[in-house]
Formats: C-alpha cells, structure tokens, sequence
C-alpha cells in the first residue's frame, strides 16, 4: 500500500528504514516534525535537547554507547556551525579586553 508522506514524515520513515534508534533535536527548527514523526517508530528513543550541540552530544554518546547503534539529530543549524560561532564570539571577546 502507497502512502503520501511529508517531506519531514519522510525524513523520519528513512532514518527508521535505515536503523536510526536514537534521536535528537532542537525544538522550534523548521523541521521539528522529523523527531515528532520519528518517535511513533516501534523500539527508538528521542528526546529534545537544549541546543544544537547538545543535540549531537546525545547522539555521538548513543553511537559509543551503544556500540555503533545509528541516530538522526535535527537541528536548525549544524552544531559545528554553533561551537564555531560562539568560539569566535569568546575570541573577540579577549581581543577587546586586551
């Protein structure tokens, strides 16, 4: 049987396809849907998370956790993205102190 899906339901029913377990997100994301469809799966655990990097925090933990168990994180940018902003942040911060 065919059924229509979102973009986001389908985003959710891939990572399901494709063994995700675990997921974790940033609520208010454009694609907040994806862990919302996501958690309906039988046998997956996701949680919201306080920010981006903690959102790859929990998934890189459940990978080592769990012995290589497949995740999907949903944020609305990437966490690399966050921790590298906000170092540059602290870097102009000192610069002006000095």
């Amino acid at each position: 049987m065919k059924k229509i899906l979102s973009g986001n339901e389908a985003a959710a029913r891939g990572a399901w396809e494709a063994g995700a377990m675990v997921g974790a997100g940033y609520p208010g994301t454009p694609s907040t849907e994806i862990l919302e469809n996501f958690v309906k799966y039988p046998g997956v655990y996701a949680e919201w998370s306080a920010n981006e990097k903690v959102a790859a925090d929990i998934a890189i933990g459940a990978t080592y956790k769990k012995g290589g168990v497949r995740e999907i994180v949903v944020v609305l940018q990437s966490p690399g993205a966050v921790c590298s902003r906000r170092g540059t942040h602290l870097r102009n911060e000192e610069r002006r102190r000095e």
